[in-house]
């Protein structure tokens, strides 16, 4: 449970920092002078175009950020990922309370017998693995919601991403001072030549 709240303790305080940038300007004397400026609300600009909208509808309901995609196949695999960790949360967290009850009363001195034991040090040792196993599944909810959040955002970056069929390298000989190198190119973004008198 500490973890959880450190967790959440610091994703309130990272929202709430403002960033801070330098700013260099150039007087007619060539000296420069620092200047200081305060950007409010930078991680909202996160949010804004094509892939910040992915990322936001992500971040608000699982599965968002693909269906903002149209990337309808990668939805049973969010939801698979999503559900099966809220079951491991759900199911860790129904085992810790029924171990922590039945070690209070057998404090207490009742006599309950819980998975064919009534030994307290065993009862005790079940209850603080199930504490573990929940805190994990919260921390592995959190980091899946996130991935799947990344890679809307991702992929939407690379909906928009031109990539030409020709990915050649074109050796360029270039001089460098006294030697002479070999470097390569790639060309990308060429746009192809459409001959329509063909049809």
């Amino acid at each position: 449970m500490k973890l959880i709240k450190l967790i959440v303790c610091f994703l309130l305080f990272s929202l709430s920092i403002t960033v801070q940038a330098q700013d260099v300007v150039i007087d007619e004397d060539k000296s420069s002078k620092d200047t200081t400026t305060i950007v409010k609300n930078a991680f909202f600009k996160l949010f804004t175009g094509k892939p910040g909208k992915a990322a936001f509808y992500g971040l608000i309901a699982p599965g968002g950020g693909q269906i903002y995609n149209k990337k309808w196949w990668k939805l049973p695999l969010v939801y698979g990922i999503e559900g099966f960790l809220v079951y491991r949360i759900v199911d860790s967290s129904t085992n810790y309370n029924r171990y922590q009850e039945a070690y209070i009363a057998n404090l207490n001195g009742g006599n309950i017998i819980i998975d064919n034991t009534n030994d307290i040090n065993i009862i005790r040792r079940r209850r603080n693995n199930y504490r573990k196993d929940r805190e994990y599944a919260y921390v592995f909810f959190i980091g899946g919601h996130l991935i799947t959040i990344f890679e809307a955002f991702i992929d939407r970056h690379l909906m928009d991403f031109d990539v030409s069929d020709d990915l050649s390298f074109v050796p360029i000989v270039t001089e460098i001072g006294l030697f002479t190198g070999v470097t390569y190119r790639i060309p990308l973004n060429k746009t192809k030549e459409i001959n329509f008198n063909n049809f």
